[in-house]
């Protein structure tokens, strides 16, 4: 069973990046549509109804009479068709932290905790790619359903720099769409202010190279 609490927490802190410091605010991503409208590589769900479920679906969030239903059958089809946990991931890491969960990569330790649990399942004969496909549509499953339970939500961070004073300056940046069962927006966080830090100190080298030029021409017309 795949680990969905929370790892990251809102509220505001500071921290230490190259020698500078940044105030650091985690809230609440105030988008509150689901995960399987924010990206491709879901299973089907349904919109909220007080109908009873098809064949292949299964019941991913009820209140009172209305449910939504996940379509594990089209899922399926979707995932064979797709090569759902089987694809390597990108080379770069994308800037919002995706996972598996219904996504058309994973990483290798992914790869490993699928051949797993197939293993434990089926034995020691290969996995086939149903047997892959099946695995990743129940993942997915989970991980949509713990996202309908609360049992993790969207967050967003905003880094600032601070001057010797601790005040906040204009230097900024933010960005949204991190799950909270993640801990990778600590490090985009971070990621965000060392870029800040390289900018700020690449403008300092161009101010000081200006003011350079700018002497030596006086030099120059002064003893032309």
């Amino acid at each position: 069973m795949i680990d969905y609490s929370t790892k990251v927490w809102t509220g505001a802190t500071q921290i230490v990046v190259k020698g500078m410091k940044f105030s650091l605010v985690i809230a609440l991503d105030d988008h509150d549509d689901p995960p399987w409208e924010r990206a491709d590589g879901h299973g089907p769900v349904s919109d909220w109804t007080r109908r009873e479920k098809h064949p292949g679906e299964r019941v991913l969030i009820k209140d009172r009479n209305f449910r939504r239903y996940y379509d594990v059958a089209q899922a399926q089809r979707i995932a064979l068709r797709e090569r759902w946990g089987t694809h390597r991931p990108p080379v770069a890491r994308p800037r919002v932290a995706t996972r598996l969960h219904g996504a058309t990569w994973c990483d290798s330790a992914t790869v490993t905790r699928l051949q797993d649990w197939l293993t434990a399942r089926f034995g020691t004969k290969p996995a086939s790619a149903r047997m892959v496909a099946a695995q990743a549509v129940a993942e997915d499953f989970q991980y949509l359903h713990a996202w309908c339970k609360n049992a993790w939500w969207y967050l967003g961070y905003e880094v600032r720099l601070l001057d010797e004073d601790g005040r906040a300056t204009a230097q900024r940046d933010a960005c949204w769409g991190f799950e909270s069962c993640d801990d990778y927006i600590l490090t985009a966080a971070k990621e965000a202010a060392a870029a800040i830090v390289e900018h700020l100190r690449e403008s300092q080298r161009n101010a000081a190279r200006a003011q350079q030029r700018a002497l030596f021409d006086v030099w120059n017309i002064a003893f032309a």
